[in-house]
């Protein structure tokens, strides 16, 4: 390509670096800050997220990815579930509670560096407390005290029913 040329025909520049940056020190920058908005993410267990951190900058920059401020290896699966890194993206799926924590993506080039963290919470589904009765017939005059026992990250939501018909609790 003649516009990659200088005047003796040599290279000024090349695909990644146009000519106007070749040579010249550029600080890292996030590319794509409207796919980086979400920085707390909720999912529930066996699912997936993929955390963005696409960049530019010259020369081009490289990037390191943290799970609360420890680097990730490259072969690490993650808390038995799956995790793949490429390049901008980390992908975690089949997650665990073990997934959750802060993920940092760590850009830096010779010009300077940024980082951007994600909080991902990793939801279980709400258990039941082993022998709970899951309902129970009263009489209506009768006093009643409710202590809901359970586990998990969802937060219930108790009801009561009267023929069919919701009964507002007071809490």
């Amino acid at each position: 390509d003649s516009s990659l040329r200088n005047g003796a025909g040599e290279p000024t520049g090349d695909s990644v670096h146009p000519p106007d940056l070749a040579g010249k020190l550029v600080r890292p920058r996030f590319t794509e800050p409207a796919k980086m908005r979400r920085r707390v993410i909720e999912r529930p267990v066996g699912s997936s997220v993929r955390l963005k951190c696409t960049a530019s900058g010259n020369p081009h920059p490289d990037i390191i990815w943290l799970k609360d401020s420890k680097p990730l290896a490259d072969e690490e699966g993650g808390a038995g579930g799956e995790r793949k890194k490429k390049r901008w993206t980390l992908s975690l799926r089949n997650l665990t509670p073990e997934h959750s924590g802060k993920y940092t993506c760590h850009v830096s080039n010779k010009a300077g560096e940024i980082n951007a963290t994600y909080k991902v919470e990793v939801i279980r589904k709400f258990d039941r407390e082993a022998g709970a009765t899951p309902s129970q017939t009263i009489h209506a005059s009768s006093p009643l005290k409710v202590t809901l026992l359970g586990s998990g990250s969802i937060h219930p939501v108790p009801s009561c029913v009267k023929e069919q018909i919701p009964v507002l609790l007071m809490g």
